[in-house]
C-alpha cells in the first residue's frame, strides 16, 4: 500500500505536474514509498514529465533505460535462446519481472 504522501504525488501527476511525473516515476523505478517496482510505468512517467521539458526527467529516463539495457546485456551473455525470445515477448525487462 503507498504511503499517505504518495496520494498527493499521485494527483499532482493526474494533473501533469513535471514533479508529480518524476516523483512517481522515481518510485516506480526503485519500488520506492510502497509502490511496487515497475519499470514499464516508470518509463511512461518519466516520459510524461520529459515531455514537459523537465530535464530531471530527461535524465531519469536515460538512466532507467541504460539499467534496463545493462540487465538485458548481462541477461543475453548467460541464458538459453528460448529463454531470450520469451523475455523479450513477454516485456520481462521493460516491466521489471526480469
Amino acid at each position: 500500500m503507498f504511503e499517505p504522501q504518495v496520494r498527493w504525488l499521485e494527483a499532482a501527476a493526474a494533473q501533469d505536474h513535471p514533479d508529480g511525473l518524476y516523483n512517481m516515476a522515481v518510485m516506480h523505478a526503485y519500488g520506492h514509498g510502497g509502490a511496487p517496482q515497475n519499470n514499464d510505468l516508470a518509463r511512461q512517467y518519466f516520459e510524461r514529465a520529459a515531455a514537459l521539458d523537465f530535464a530531471p526527467a530527461k535524465n531519469g529516463l536515460a538512466m532507467l533505460l541504460s539499467r534496463i539495457c545493462k540487465k538485458l546485456s548481462n541477461y543475453l551473455t548467460k541464458a538459453p535462446l528460448w529463454e531470450i525470445r520469451t523475455a523479450i515477448t513477454t516485456k520481462a525487462f521493460c516491466c521489471g519481472k526480469g
